[in-house]
């Protein structure tokens, strides 16, 4: 199966991804590395079937990605990293989580 992890690069994202390789899925990391970072992949590099994409998933590159790997499922891990105090930037960040 060929998985889509958006967010990727990140913690969680990039665990994932380690663990779908090694179930044996083809994997896509998807991270424009604001937050994430691409050492984080280190591991998935080096394994066969593994893909990045250095993208916004709000931007126009990622239709036609999808149209050109058609991925089976999409893991929507993709968002920012907040400090204390709040959310600077709420509707930027629904659109984010919520339309990427």
């Amino acid at each position: 199966m060929r998985v889509w992890v958006t967010g990727g690069a990140g913690f969680i994202g990039s665990h994932l991804v380690d663990r779908l390789l090694r179930d044996g899925h083809r994997v896509d990391a998807l991270d424009d590395l604001s937050t994430g970072r691409f050492a984080n992949l280190a591991g998935a590099r080096a394994l066969a079937g593994f893909g990045f994409h250095q993208l916004d998933v709000l931007g126009p590159d990622i239709s036609l990605l999808a149209e050109r790997h058609r991925p089976d499922v999409m893991v929507h891990l993709a968002g920012r990293t907040f400090r204390p105090g709040g959310v600077p930037d709420p509707v930027s960040e629904a659109r984010l989580t919520v339309g990427g």
